[in-house]
């Protein structure tokens, strides 16, 4: 495909998604939506949006870890790091949002 353009079509793959080809721009327009959605639920101060982020950041941080196991095994510092920085992010989000001082504020809004 790389030699030659024209010996390999894009649409050849096409009937294996099942005519998600050009979903791509749909989810990303879906996930700005929850991401603004969360935003607002966020600047109100709705317990319900300090609860998403508590509940993606967990999960960002579980989906970073086998990343960071990996680097740590192959004892790759650098990347060690740079995969290791959104797994502590999310630590401290889910520390500050989990504190009582915190949800107290966003029980009162």
């Amino acid at each position: 495909m790389l030699l030659g353009r024209d010996t390999f079509s894009f649409s050849a793959g096409a009937g294996l998604l099942a005519g998600f080809e050009t979903a791509g721009p749909v989810a990303f327009l879906l996930g700005a939506a929850v991401c603004a959605l969360i935003s607002y639920g966020l600047w109100t101060l709705r317990n319900w949006a300090r609860h998403a982020v508590i509940g993606i950041a967990a999960l960002q941080a579980i989906l970073a870890l086998p990343k960071v196991s990996e680097n740590a095994i192959a004892l790759n510092v650098p990347r060690m790091v740079v995969t290791g920085v959104p797994m502590v992010a999310a630590a401290a989000l889910i520390f500050y949002l989990s504190k009582s001082s915190t949800a107290a504020w966003f029980r009162k809004g």
